[in-house]
């Protein structure tokens, strides 16, 4: 049902928290769950006050609760089904 009814996902990241474990965690997490949706990906930088949403071209995802879940254990990640 969540496959069907959804056509993206978009991920809320805190800037700071992006370093080479997320980046590692994160690539195995989009290796486990390839699919059709769309992966988009909002980097908020709050000294700042500043974001930047990202469209991945390259990545898509299958929109699971597993995917949910595995994205829930990365540091600090919002998400929103489109």
């Amino acid at each position: 049902m969540l496959e069907k009814l959804t056509k993206s996902i978009s991920l809320r990241v805190n800037l700071f928290d992006i370093n080479t474990t997320f980046i590692d965690n994160f690539k195995t997490i989009l290796e486990e769950h390839k699919g059709n949706h769309q992966l988009k990906m909002n980097v908020i930088d709050p000294d700042e006050n500043v974001s930047l949403e990202l469209l991945s071209r390259t990545h898509k995802v299958k929109i699971t609760k597993q995917l949910i879940h595995d994205i829930g254990t990365l540091i600090d990640v919002q998400y929103k089904l489109n």
